[in-house]
């Protein structure tokens, strides 16, 4: 798959939505999910890390969706296939030969409210335009990272070309970031009454859909914390209390609890622990990211061979799809054979045997040329005309069944290889399928 190309199915849950359905996958290991909270305390604690620190290079490498930043003291690796979204701070490295040059010195990196998106922002250290920033997009099935240079920021690098209806990221284009969320909450704060009020003006599941809808910070992450039972955790006359104290600190980020949390779908880095998920506390976010990471490359394993086998599968029928269509483009009309033939016979004594070409008159007084195979009489060439006539015939009526075959086989690998993916079966039943 080159840049450029849609990449496949991401499992990651959007938002705003309605709650992401209770997997029960049989290989427990699953993609991060990436929220509003957790993006921002990744960009400050890399903000800590990093401001000020020199960039010598960078790698986009689009065959497995990773970003590299090649800093003096630290080596950033984003992992931004679907089935990762990790990212890694590890020790400095000397830039490999693959790897583009570029000397700039990073400003800071920001993740605004209540957004999927991280800006490293750096000054070069000569050249033209100087100010140039590196993007990391964690917005659902949209998982990207880009290099834009100036004010107008022009694309220069990207992991992949995306073109929707909203927006286009091309090499060569100026950034168009997308909308913001505009949910509220961002600032000011809601207050503990207008909390209340969203709460009790729906039955829960309703008001679990507003809240994702329109309050800034909230996802599928933290939906079911931000709802305990009143009766168990707010005093009487205080429902709510609980899920709004949570509330403000997924949106301050205070205090800060880097853990790792233990859900349906795996093990889960976050900023902040969450009631109702065993959890694993980490000193800091990074760390907790990295040993998610760790823990996901043993578990993923088998589903890597598997979904490697499935990819080929896939290529294959869609090889074939493509086969067939070009036979079908490629087909000539057996009127035009069978009519050549009756020509042909119509005008025997015009042609000679030997002739590999004859120009004759039409049946419609038009100017005809035929090829011939010189070693055939002409009614040996005219019979063969009728045979080509019939074949023709024949892949007409066999093409088009044979076409809806390979896209329905086409369909169905494409739907395996999604359930995989969204660990909805096992690398063990997708092999019996």
């Amino acid at each position: 798959m080159g840049p450029g190309e849609e990449c496949q199915t991401s499992v990651v849950y959007p938002y705003p939505t309605s709650p992401p359905p209770v997997l029960t996958p049989t290989f427990r290991f699953m993609p991060m999910i990436w929220d509003a909270p957790l993006t921002a305390a990744v960009a400050k604690e890399l903000n800590a890390l990093l401001t000020d620190d020199r960039l010598r290079a960078h790698g986009f490498h689009w065959d497995n969706r990773e970003l590299v930043l090649y800093f003096r003291s630290h080596t950033l690796r984003w992992f931004l296939h679907p089935r990762h979204g990790w990212v890694t701070l590890d020790q400095p490295m000397e830039p490999p030969e693959s790897s583009r040059p570029l000397s700039a010195d990073l400003v800071g990196v920001e993740a605004r409210s209540d957004e999927r998106l991280l800006r490293f922002h750096f000054q070069k250290v000569r050249g033209r335009n100087r100010s140039l920033q590196v993007i990391v997009e964690l917005m659902t099935n949209q998982w990207n990272a880009l290099l834009v240079e100036g004010q107008e920021e022009w694309i220069k690098h990207l992991l992949w070309t995306r073109r929707s209806e909203s927006r286009e990221l091309v090499v060569g284009q100026s950034y168009e970031a997308p909308a913001p969320p505009g949910r509220r909450g961002q600032d000011p704060a809601l207050t503990e009454e207008e909390w209340r009020a969203l709460v009790r003006s729906h039955d829960e599941p309703e008001a679990q859909k507003t809240l994702l809808e329109t309050v800034a910070f909230t996802s599928p992450l933290n939906l079911q914390a931000l709802f305990p039972r009143g009766d168990e955790t707010d005093p009487p006359g205080r429902e709510g209390q609980a899920g709004y104290s949570l509330w403000l600190q997924l949106r301050t980020l205070d205090p800060l609890q880097p853990c790792a949390l233990e859900t349906e779908r795996g093990s889960q880095p976050y900023p902040v622990i969450l009631k109702g998920f065993r959890h694993k506390d980490f000193a800091t976010i990074l760390e907790a990211v990295r040993a998610v990471s760790e823990d996901g490359s043993k578990k993923d394993g088998s589903s890597e061979r598997v979904l490697g086998r499935l990819d080929r599968a896939l290529t294959k029928a869609q090889g074939r799809v493509r086969a067939i269509e070009r036979e079908m483009t490629q087909a000539t009309d057996p009127g035009d054979s069978r009519e050549r033939a009756n020509l042909l016979l119509a005008r025997l004594g015009e042609i000679r045997k030997g002739e590999a070409q004859a120009t004759l008159m039409g049946f419609h007084e038009e100017e005809v040329i035929l090829t011939l195979d010189p070693s055939l009489s002409p009614q040996e060439n005219a019979a063969a005309l009728f045979q080509e006539a019939a074949r023709q015939e024949r892949a007409q009526g066999r093409l088009p069944p044979l076409l809806k075959k390979a896209e329905a086989l086409v369909r169905e690998l494409g739907l395996l290889r999604a359930r995989l993916l969204a660990g909805e079966i096992s690398p063990e039943e997708t092999e019996t399928r």
